[in-house]
């Protein structure tokens, strides 16, 4: 996801600038993952750029980021390859 974020956020906006096409995360679709970001980008990301979204304060976040960052990098319990998980959990949203 973090790999083609960019490309996916271009549809919406890149149709206001120039030579960029607003389309071109369509040349990703069939790929596992692309559900996965057109959904983070079209839930999480966009609501970020509107001043008026309500949200948590930065302090609410910091002990998930330190959890986050505490872990062994590439733990095996965390990171499971080719096991997919929900991108909205429904009990903690």
């Amino acid at each position: 996801m973090t790999r083609r974020h960019g490309e996916f956020q271009l549809y919406y906006y890149g149709h206001h600038l120039a030579g960029f096409d607003r389309d071109r995360r369509e040349r990703h679709r069939g790929h596992p993952y692309f559900d996965d970001c057109a959904d983070f980008c079209e839930r999480w990301d966009q609501a970020s750029f509107d001043p008026d979204y309500d949200t948590l304060p930065l302090q609410f976040f910091a002990p998930m980021v330190r959890d986050v960052f505490a872990r062994r990098p590439y733990d095996a319990t965390v990171l499971r390859p080719g096991e997919r998980a929900p991108l909205v959990n429904p009990a903690a949203a």
